[in-house]
């Protein structure tokens, strides 16, 4: 494992390159995690995840950065591509809406004709509610089917750099950012104050009382204990200029995708609501070999 791995830039790595979605597993995972945890606790869970774009542009707007940082809530599809997996997503979207109707009451299937053919459609993002005389979602007639729902979408990068940013400016004296300094080691000891961490840098020690593992699939490098349990896995993720033959309609940034192909692994789309209105295509799982494994680790 390369020592470079944990030489860190501001908001390197994930955050970086990530297309953007704010979108949890919900419906896809709601019956695994009843059968695992019980239907409490599952509900506890897709509750847990439903807040995430709620607390996203609350603190998007708390911190003022709101436009620049993009975070906003979309229409979200996950495209089936094979008639099996569309079938297996209506059965757990059922067993969902089933035993959290609120939760789940913007969210629906469409049999992939339906999805294809024009008609009007309603998009409900307050305070309007909008009629789009469109074709509704521009998909091949060959796919199987859509389940759509609200969800959300950002711009990562900006959101961290715009929250940096702030502190740095409300607290100059005692907030401190060291980019490209990595931690190459923490251990608990115990000094008459009290408990601390000693936090280990190739330009010094801090001592302090928590410490907040922010390095993602390469955590378990400082906890030895995660390994076998926490790993990587390689993504990828392009941006695309989409050229002057969209139409306008399209190009707001309102709109997101996931595509399953019956393969391990998915695809996913969103875009940039201004500038160049860049897409942002992720995935490529199943490209790597193997199944994945290739990717893994």
């Amino acid at each position: 494992m390369r020592h470079d791995n944990f030489r860190r830039g501001l908001t390197d790595g994930w955050v970086l390159r990530n297309g953007g979605h704010v979108k949890p597993p919900l419906q896809h995972e709601y019956a695994k995690l009843k059968k695992k945890h019980g239907q409490e606790q599952a509900a506890k869970i897709m509750r847990f995840r439903l807040a995430h774009i709620r607390e996203m542009l609350a603190v998007a707007k708390e911190e003022d950065i709101l436009e620049n940082s993009q975070v906003r809530e979309v229409d979200s599809l996950d495209v089936y591509w094979s008639a099996e997996m569309f079938e297996a997503a209506k059965k757990d979207l059922e067993t969902w809406k089933t035993d959290m109707p609120d939760e789940s009451k913007d969210y629906e299937w469409i049999e992939g004709e339906a999805a294809s053919k024009v008609s009007y459609f309603l998009v409900t993002r307050p305070p309007a509610t909008i009629l789009l005389d469109v074709q509704r979602f521009g998909l091949s007639g060959k796919i199987a089917g859509v389940v759509h729902n609200s969800a959300g979408a950002a711009h990562p990068y900006r959101f961290v750099t715009g929250i940096l940013e702030n502190l740095l400016q409300q607290y100059p004296d005692n907030f401190m950012l060291s980019t490209n300094t990595p931690c190459t080691g923490v251990q608990a000891r115990t000094t008459p104050k009290g408990p601390l961490y000693s936090v280990e840098t190739p330009v010094g020690t801090v001592l302090t009382r928590h410490v907040i593992h922010a390095t993602n699939a390469w955590v378990s490098h400082l906890l030895p204990k995660m390994r076998t349990k926490v790993f990587t896995v390689r993504g990828n993720m392009t941006a695309q200029r989409p050229g002057m033959k969209l139409s306008s309609s399209t190009l707001d940034g309102g709109r997101s995708w996931v595509f399953y192909d019956g393969h391990v692994g998915y695809d996913y789309l969103t875009q940039l609501p201004g500038g160049e209105h860049e897409l942002m295509i992720g995935g490529g799982f199943i490209q790597g070999g193997e199944d994945g494994l290739a990717e893994i680790g």
